[in-house]
């Protein structure tokens, strides 16, 4: 299966990852669904984990835990992160064990994947019965713009879209909500400004303004929580086998 993700993406991940406003308000919507399904037994599975930001912040155990990516550098931040105890693989997700994990993360991977109905499909295989798959994903087909193929993004789902595909690979839905609502009208308008005058975007990350956006977080996860709002710039969905 086709990943379209380059190693420097991680390098720079790993960078924004402790002060952005956007992973300040990822990890807080993972973990505020993350705790209703987990336990301290649960073998989690995060697929293209990254250098394991999220799931060192989840309180997962680190012996039942499984951080899988291609690129073998995420091996370092992950152990740094999350412990030695922990397992890093660089596998495909294929030929990994088989109704063994009872949670699964694909954090903001899916829109990197080109058959990506088959790709959930193996993600299925590898879940427990009643087993659960926590996704984020960048949202809004007619939001796709020049950032998404810098940041090697094949597509940006709708909720119809992503519920249809999880359903043709054999999963359930339990719930579903948006984040990222309160920035969606920045998000709109910078892809405009980007469009029209090919130039690069305003580092968002730096100074007041990603100040100003971390205190918009906690409203941002407000709506989240109320999983009321299907508008915002971001889709995070809890799907069981």
């Amino acid at each position: 299966m086709k990943i379209n993700f380059k190693l420097s993406q991680l390098n720079e991940m790993n960078i924004e990852q402790s002060n952005s406003f956007y992973w300040d308000l990822k990890l807080k919507v993972i973990k505020h669904f993350f705790k209703e399904i987990f336990t301290k037994d649960s073998n989690v599975l995060d697929i293209g984990c990254g250098t394991g930001f999220i799931a060192a912040n989840l309180g997962v155990n680190p012996q039942n835990f499984t951080g899988q990516d291609v690129f073998e550098e995420s091996e370092f931040f992950l152990r740094k992160n999350i412990g030695n105890d922990c397992i890093f693989t660089n596998k495909p997700i294929g030929l990994l064990d088989k109704n063994f994990y009872q949670i699964i993360l694909l954090l903001d991977v899916i829109e990197h994947i080109n058959d990506d109905v088959e790709f959930l499909k193996t993600i299925n295989s590898l879940l427990t019965p009643s087993g659960v798959l926590i996704l984020t994903t960048p949202a809004h087909q007619w939001l796709y713009s020049q950032l998404d193929k810098e940041a090697g993004h094949i597509r940006r789902y709708s909720h119809a879209e992503l519920d249809e595909k999880l359903k043709n690979a054999g999963f359930t839905k339990i719930s579903s909500s948006s984040f990222l609502i309160i920035t969606l009208p920045l998000q709109i308008i910078s892809r405009i400004f980007l469009n029209k005058t090919k130039i690069n975007a305003i580092n968002e990350h730096s100074s007041w303004i990603n100040k100003f956006l971390k205190i918009l977080n906690s409203i941002d996860l407000v709506l989240c929580k109320s999983k009321l709002f299907k508008f915002g710039g971001s889709l995070v969905v809890i799907y069981k086998k």
